[in-house]
C-alpha cells in the first residue's frame, strides 16, 4: 500500500515513515500543504495522512481541494481521526494510536 504523509515536523514525518516502511507500506513525506496536495493529486496514493497545522496551505483546505480522494487520516496535536469529505461535510472517526515503534 502507497502511503503519503502530509507532515512538517521532520521527526514526526520521519517517525511515522519508519514505522510505516518497517510494516511492508511504502510511504512518501511532504513538508508543507502544497506539496503535498500536488503529490497526493499526483502520486497514486491510496491513504494520505495529513496534519491539520501546517505552514502555508493547511490541512483542512488540502482536504477541502482533494474531496475525499484518495482516504485521509487528519491528525492534530495528539488525537488522530479517519475520515473524509462528503457534500461538504467532514465525517471523522477516532482511531486507536500506532503502538510505540523503536
Amino acid at each position: 500500500m502507497k502511503l503519503l504523509i502530509v507532515e512538517d515536523e521532520p521527526k514526526t514525518a520521519a517517525y511515522l515513515k519508519k514505522g510505516l516502511e518497517e510494516n511492508g507500506f511504502v510511504a512518501d513525506i511532504a513538508a508543507d500543504g502544497e506539496t503535498g496536495a500536488y503529490m497526493a493529486r499526483q502520486g497514486g496514493y491510496e491513504l494520505v495522512i495529513l496534519d491539520v497545522m501546517l505552514p502555508g496551505q493547511d490541512g483542512w483546505s488540502v482536504l477541502r481541494e482533494r474531496n475525499c480522494s484518495p482516504p485521509f487520516v487528519q491528525s492534530f496535536l495528539d488525537t488522530v481521526t479517519a475520515g473524509s469529505i462528503h457534500d461538504g461535510a467532514w465525517t471523522e472517526q477516532p482511531l486507536s494510536p500506532f503502538p510505540a515503534m523503536t
